[in-house]
């Protein structure tokens, strides 16, 4: 199985502490295949950072998931984005319209 992965289960996945921790790692743990896109990896660093973790740490983690050989990055590009809000903007519209009396 393969998933897209948000940039929070990867902070949660990271911080040990977190009441979301366990979760996160049991997720991750059942897939076969992490797509991750690569701003999620940016935002990671960026909040791992906020955080206040060592860089140590950080470049630790970053490292281990660009050597994984089950984790793929991805790119996002300009039309997977229009057709995603294009889908997200149909849907609202139809379950919206479809109360309407």
């Amino acid at each position: 199985m393969e998933a897209l992965i948000d940039t929070n289960v990867l902070v949660y996945d990271t911080i040990e502490d977190s009441v979301f921790h366990e979760e996160a790692k049991k997720t991750l743990d059942k897939l076969d295949r992490w797509l991750i896109p690569s701003v999620v990896i940016e935002e990671f660093v960026l909040v791992l950072n906020q955080l206040n973790l060592k860089r140590e740490i950080i470049g630790k983690k970053i490292d281990e998931i660009l050597k994984s050989k089950r984790i793929e990055i991805v790119s996002i590009e300009r039309s997977d984005l229009s057709s995603a809000c294009i889908s997200v903007l149909s849907e609202n519209f139809l379950s919206k319209n479809s109360t309407i009396k």
